[in-house]
Order: C-alpha cells, then sequence, then structure tokens
C-alpha cells in the first residue's frame, strides 16, 4: 500500500540579479529529495524539474549559501525593552533587529560591535540591493538620535528620561556595511538574558512594512504561551509613542490596529482576532487572541501533491515510507 511521505520545512530563498541564491534550508530540501530517490521512494507527484534542481542544490559546489544562513537568526529582547516607550522607522526596526540577531543573548554583548551589511539585509529582508542600500544609510544616518522613553513617577516630581539606543553608528558607503554599538544602558536588556525575555524567528517579521505592525508583533510574541495579550489603550498608545495622533478611536483602529493586525496574519504566519473591551460607551482595551502558524507546510502524498495556504518549512517532521529491502 502506498505511503504518505510528510515533510515539515523552512524554505528560505533570495532572488537577486545574480540569480537565485539557496540557503541552508535550501541545500537541506535537495539532500532529502536525492536521500528519498536513492532509497526508491517514488515521487511522481513532485515536478521533474523540481526534483532535478533540488537534487542540484544539494551539492555545495553548485549553489554558494547565503552568508550567515547556517542557522536561524532569532531576535532576544528582554521583556522591559519589548514594552518599552518608542518610536523608530522600518528602516530603524530592520536594522536594530538584525544586529540583535546576530548576538547570542546568553553572552555579554561584543565590545567591538556588531556589523550589518546590505549582503545581510537582503538576505533577511523582501528588498532590492537598491532599496537595501538607501535603508541601511538612512537607518544608520538616523539610529543614532532615536530614544526609548521612561518615565518615573507623577505629578509635579515625574521624571521623563530619553535613552539611546546606540552609542555609536556609522555606515561604511565603499563596503555597503553599518557598524554600531548599542548604548551601555541598552545592552544589559539584549545580551546575558536568563529569564523574562521574548524570543522570536527574525524570518515573522521579514516582510513587514509597518513600524505599528513591528511592535504588535513583539507585543504578542511575548505571550505567545498563552495566545492572548490584554492591553489598556492608554498603554498602547504610550509604548507606540502616538502622541495627540489618532485620538479619536475609530482613527486609531482602521489606521493602526486593523493595519497591524492584517499585516500580521498575512506576513508573519499567524492567525489575530481582537475583541474591544468599553466601560460604558468608551473603549478602554483590547484583548488580542492569536496563534502562530507554521511559515510552509508540504505534504507530499505518493501519487498526489498537497499544498496548503499557509505552508512551513523548517525542520524534517516526519517521513514515512515503505521499507527498502536489503539486496
Amino acid at each position: 500500500m502506498p505511503q504518505t511521505v510528510y515533510i515539515g520545512y523552512r524554505f528560505n530563498a533570495q532572488k537577486n540579479a545574480q540569480g537565485i541564491k539557496a540557503t541552508d534550508s535550501m541545500l537541506a530540501f535537495g539532500n532529502l529529495v536525492a536521500a528519498l530517490s536513492i532509497a526508491g521512494v517514488s515521487l511522481p507527484a513532485m515536478p521533474a524539474e523540481w526534483i532535478r534542481k533540488a537534487i542540484l542544490m544539494s551539492s555545495e559546489e553548485e549553489v554558494a549559501p547565503v552568508e550567515g544562513s547556517n542557522s536561524p537568526l532569532v531576535v532576544s529582547k528582554h521583556n522591559d525593552l519589548v514594552g518599552a516607550s518608542y518610536k523608530l522607522s522600518v528602516a530603524e526596526q530592520r536594522l536594530i533587529l538584525l544586529a540583535i540577531s546576530k548576538l547570542d543573548s546568553r553572552k555579554p554583548m561584543p565590545t567591538d560591535g556588531i556589523v550589518v551589511s546590505a549582503d545581510d539585509f537582503m538576505g533577511r529582508y523582501t528588498v532590492s540591493k537598491t532599496d537595501a542600500y538607501n535603508q541601511l544609510q538612512h537607518a544608520a544616518k538616523s539610529l543614532f538620535n532615536a530614544k526609548i522613553t521612561s518615565i518615573e513617577g507623577t505629578g509635579k516630581g515625574q521624571k521623563v528620561h530619553d535613552v539611546r539606543w546606540v552609542e555609536r553608528c556609522s555606515y561604511v558607503k565603499g563596503e555597503a556595511r553599518v557598524e554600531l554599538l548599542f548604548s551601555s544602558t541598552i545592552r544589559p536588556y539584549l545580551s546575558k538574558l536568563i529569564g523574562h525575555y521574548t524570543s522570536y524567528d527574525l524570518w515573522r517579521v521579514s516582510s513587514i512594512e509597518s513600524a505599528y505592525s513591528f511592535r504588535l508583533f513583539e507585543m504578542l510574541m511575548q505571550f505567545k504561551n498563552q495566545g492572548w495579550l490584554y492591553i489598556t489603550i492608554d498603554e498602547l498608545r504610550h509604548r507606540l509613542q502616538l502622541g495627540e495622533a489618532y485620538d479619536k478611536f475609530s482613527n486609531l483602529r482602521s489606521r493602526v490596529i486593523d493595519m497591524a493586525v492584517r499585516e500580521l496574519k498575512g506576513k508573519c504566519s499567524m492567525e489575530v482576532e481582537y475583541e474591544v473591551v468599553k466601560e460604558g460607551k468608551k473603549v478602554v482595551a483590547i484583548k488580542f487572541n492569536f496563534k502562530l502558524l507554521d511559515q510552509m507546510t508540504l505534504q507530499f502524498k505518493q501519487g498526489e501533491f498537497v499544498e496548503d495556504a499557509e505552508p512551513d518549512l523548517n525542520n524534517i517532521m516526519y517521513v514515512e515510507a515503505d521499507p527498502v529491502s536489503e539486496q
């Protein structure tokens, strides 16, 4: 009786002017297809061209892996930083997150800073070569003045502190890279983390194009184990540093909340819904309910090929095939 072969696997590829560059995931996929072929497992539903390219990708001599693609990039932040009050542009967010993903959050912060190249940028975000160069340049220039705001106390004794993200940040034009060093105040929230921190794979936000979506995604990820987040409107506005903008809830809902939810659902492989909480007629809080989905799920069934709407490719989840008889 035919056996079903289930494959769950992350598939990350970057296409640029030089053609397609394969990542570590693609090479592993090629190795898998080659191994199944050698074992005598037929995959008739797979287009022949797919199988040929997959096996070709299993050769390191044929395809050069993208630099830094040997392991998933993970962003880890202390929860106090996740819930802090700040505003960054999309380009600044991308630069910050890519720099953080290069850190080992369990170890001390490197004293010589972090380097983020245009190739890194293109390899992790859905941007062209020109956009990568421009975004890196602009982000490097503006990030030095980007700040996190903390408030202590109330009334006349209230203190407002502005903390810089970086101690230095420069763009090396001839080499298309950014060199940055996080400020001494920020470092404890990104390094030597033991507890009370939030982690997620960088690929989940690789296509986000709204600064509000970045922030909402991280707020949700802090509570990924429970699958819901309750937050007051005042706290949400404070975290996003909205000031007087979108003072009416209808504007806040359409321009910030709904837009961010649509983007998270469409680009971050997650289901998100929310309900408003009212006191009388006034909306005072929001409860978000969410669930993380796989990036890509492919099911190869002998004699049939099925691709789910939201597939996930990261690791080989399960493979079952007819045993190969010994000769």
